[in-house]
């Protein structure tokens, strides 16, 4: 089934925007889009997709080796009501030190 100039350009684009993630030029993006049938352009789309997502689940693993912490943790189970207590706190001890007069302490 032939595409629609606009499924070709949305196709082409989507290439386009894959090839250019990983710093393919645009001059060789351009004289493969010439001579590459719809096909091609979606087999290679995938391709280059898939290679786009593999780079970005071992980018995240490289950096967490490189950065050697002691033991790996996550914030999945981070209680984060402690945070605004404590920040709900700190405030109300501020508030007091400027509301004390000095030399009084309470």
């Amino acid at each position: 089934m032939p595409q629609t100039s606009s499924e070709r350009e949305a196709a082409q684009a989507s290439f386009r925007d894959a090839a250019r993630a990983l710093f393919i030029s645009g001059d060789t993006i351009a004289a493969f889009l010439a001579s590459a049938t719809p096909g091609q352009i979606a087999a290679c789309t995938s391709m280059l997709e898939s290679e786009i997502a593999h780079r970005d689940g071992t980018r995240r693993a490289r950096l967490l080796r490189q950065a050697r912490f002691p033991v790996p943790k996550s914030v999945e189970g981070f209680d984060w009501c402690v945070l605004s207590t404590r920040r709900e706190q700190n405030g109300h001890q501020f508030l007091s030190r400027l509301l004390t007069p000095p030399g009084h302490d309470f």
